[in-house]
């Protein structure tokens, strides 16, 4: 994901399951521009796709919301 620095969030839409658990392994390159302020978030479906007692799943809306509550000063 992509939070952008007016808070407007991007989802990378190419890609390929987790490289090295198949043989052969076609993967889909694309790129996108980055700005200053621009922020990165890199998670796997297991932070999305984690349930609760309920079963419910967290999502990616909560993933999104999470990262963009964060203050934009810190780092790494």
């Amino acid at each position: 994901m992509v939070l952008r620095r007016a808070r407007r969030r991007e989802f990378l839409e190419r890609g390929s399951t987790i490289p090295g658990i198949l043989e052969h392994l076609d993967i889909e390159e694309g790129s996108i521009d980055l700005a200053p302020g621009d922020v990165v978030v890199l998670y796997t479906d297991g932070v999305s796709e984690a349930t609760n007692s309920d079963n419910e799943q967290f999502s990616d809306p909560r993933v999104c919301d999470c990262v963009a509550s964060l203050p934009r000063t810190l780092t790494a």
